[in-house]
């Protein structure tokens, strides 16, 4: 599993993980705002956060659905791509919890992706940095949804 974020992050030119903080006149990597978007300002990307309850990639893709505005499944790449390996941060059950402060969530360790194959679906886990697949049918007491958009659009 190791390997594939190795590739992931390979197949990304230009991708910088840490949560260093932002230099002076610079602003900081991810911001939210008032209605809770994460902008990535490195990437572009705009990051929505689901429900922070157990939910299967089902569940996701109907919350995702009902957000319009061009809200989309992220994939492995664009997941992998907000993991900070050096983050220090814990989540509510005391494991490590590699994103942002600017993701409120703290028990949701696993995101799910747009990636599928016969039934199961591929999350990316936030607490070990890699992703994995499993059942997409039923819900995992770790995984949740995410929402992405291009903030150019």
């Amino acid at each position: 599993m190791k390997t594939l974020m190795l590739a992931l992050a390979l197949a990304l030119p230009g991708l910088t993980h840490g949560a260093e903080p932002a230099a002076p006149g610079r602003e900081a990597r991810f911001v939210r705002d008032a209605d809770g978007v994460i902008k990535d300002n490195e990437t572009g990307l705009e990051w929505l956060e689901g429900p922070d309850e157990p939910s299967s990639w089902e569940m996701a893709q109907e919350w995702i659905s009902g957000l319009g505005g061009g809200w989309r499944t992220p994939t492995l790449a664009e997941l992998a791509g907000i993991y900070l390996p050096d983050s220090e941060r814990k989540g509510v059950y005391g494991d490590p919890l590699c994103l942002d402060p600017a993701f409120k969530r703290d028990s949701g360790y696993s995101l799910w992706s747009v990636e599928r194959y016969h039934g199961t679906a591929w999350l990316f886990d936030f607490s070990r940095g890699y992703a994995h697949w499993i059942d997409s049918y039923f819900p995992g007491r770790f995984d949740r949804a995410a929402a992405v958009r291009d903030a150019r659009r």
